[in-house]
């Protein structure tokens, strides 16, 4: 099945190449969409990563990208000034697991 996360990073390209230098070594099949500022907050870029995964596999995952997610764990969120994200330039995420 196919998911999609949504991605806020405080920082710069570099940053953001950092981030996807990490998902890119925990997913295998991850797209990433182009990066852009994010609109409405302050030194931080946006982005999107789609990959496939299955369903008995989203746990780890969700383990591995923060250890507090809101909502239910095929559409569920989480900001990192309040929780423990895998790397701390992260601003916010959006996971969905698209059944």
């Amino acid at each position: 099945m196919k998911a999609l996360l949504y991605i806020v990073v405080k920082g710069n390209e570099q940053t953001v190449q950092h981030i996807q230098e990490i998902l890119r070594s925990r997913i295998q099949s991850v797209s990433f969409s182009p990066y852009r500022e994010q609109a409405s907050l302050k030194d931080c870029i946006e982005m999107n990563a789609t990959f496939s995964i299955e369903q008995d596999e989203v746990d780890a995952l969700l383990q591995f990208l923060d250890n507090d997610w809101d909502g239910e764990k095929d559409d569920c969120t989480c900001y990192g000034f309040n929780t423990k994200p895998f790397d701390p330039s992260i601003y916010f995420m959006r996971f969905e697991y698209l059944h």
